[in-house]
């Protein structure tokens, strides 16, 4: 799996606009058959290890096996059971950029159509939240890489924006 994880970060970054303007700040890897998945994931979101993150995007990973990767299968339901935790996450839901999403993701692998792509602001409104699946994961990032730079503007707060100011 650790050359899926590399393959995905690599996909994502170059999507984006390449090292340049992305990079992973870190993995968290979750299991969604796990009873507690719901509560475990509200947790990293808002948990200290997310802080001063721009940008969290989740990728729910399709069939493991090859027998299922073949057939274009996808993480329909672990799809579900992420968009149904975020629920109890997101500060606001920007439905029009999640259908954006799962439009560019589904030109990359049509099979990117059956993932329930979520997009909002978590954190109180200091992070973009971007739920996708590995599937169509190029057209994800590329349906979002545009408009990402205003996006981190506006949810960024003055403090935040001179930080990155260099005198």
């Amino acid at each position: 799996r650790d050359d899926d994880f590399q393959y995905m970060d690599l996909a994502l970054i170059n999507s984006l606009g390449g090292d340049s303007r992305a990079s992973v700040v870190q993995r968290l890897v979750c299991r969604v058959d796990d009873l507690s998945f719901s509560q475990h994931f509200a947790n990293i979101v808002r948990g200290t290890r997310m802080e001063g993150v721009n940008v969290i995007f989740v990728i729910v990973l399709s069939a493991s096996n090859t027998e299922d990767k073949g057939t274009g299968a996808i993480a329909f339901k672990a799809g579900l059971e992420v968009s149904h935790a975020l629920q109890n996450v997101l500060t606001k839901k920007a439905h029009a950029m999640a259908l954006q999403v799962r439009k560019r993701a589904a030109m990359h692998d049509p099979a990117a159509a059956l993932f329930e792509n979520v997009v909002g602001t978590v954190r109180d409104d200091s992070s973009l939240l971007i739920t996708c699946s590995d599937r169509g994961l190029v057209g994800a990032g590329e349906a979002v890489a545009g408009s990402l730079g205003h996006l981190i503007s506006l949810i960024c707060t003055e403090e935040d924006k001179n930080k990155f100011v260099t005198t």
